[in-house]
C-alpha cells in the first residue's frame, strides 16, 4: 500500500486494490519496517512525512490494521536478495 505524508492512500494504486484495501473483509498488514521509516522521515522532516509514528501507528491501529514484525532471520536475509533490491 502507498501512503504519502498524511497517511492517505495514494493515486499510485489501481481501483480495485483501493477497494480491497478499503474492504471491511480485507486484513490490511503494515510492516514495522514502515513505521521505522516514518519515525526516520518525520525525525528529520524529509519527504513530507508530516505524521509520526505514534500516530500512525494509532491510525494503523484504529483502522483494523495488523502490524508485521520483523525478526533477525529477516534481517539476515537482506543479504541475500537479488540485485534489483540494492541501491
Amino acid at each position: 500500500m502507498l501512503l504519502n505524508g498524511r497517511l492517505q492512500i495514494t493515486s499510485g494504486l489501481s481501483s480495485s486494490a483501493r477497494t480491497l484495501i478499503e474492504s471491511p473483509k480485507t486484513s490490511v498488514w503494515v510492516s514495522l519496517v514502515s513505521l521505522w521509516e516514518i519515525a526516520v522521515k518525520h525525525a528529520l522532516n524529509r519527504s513530507g512525512m508530516l505524521v509520526s509514528s505514534q500516530a500512525a501507528t494509532l491510525y494503523f491501529r484504529d483502522s483494523g490494521y495488523q502490524l508485521l514484525s520483523i525478526e533477525t532471520e529477516h534481517v539476515i536475509a537482506v543479504e541475500e536478495l537479488p540485485s534489483l533490491h540494492r541501491c
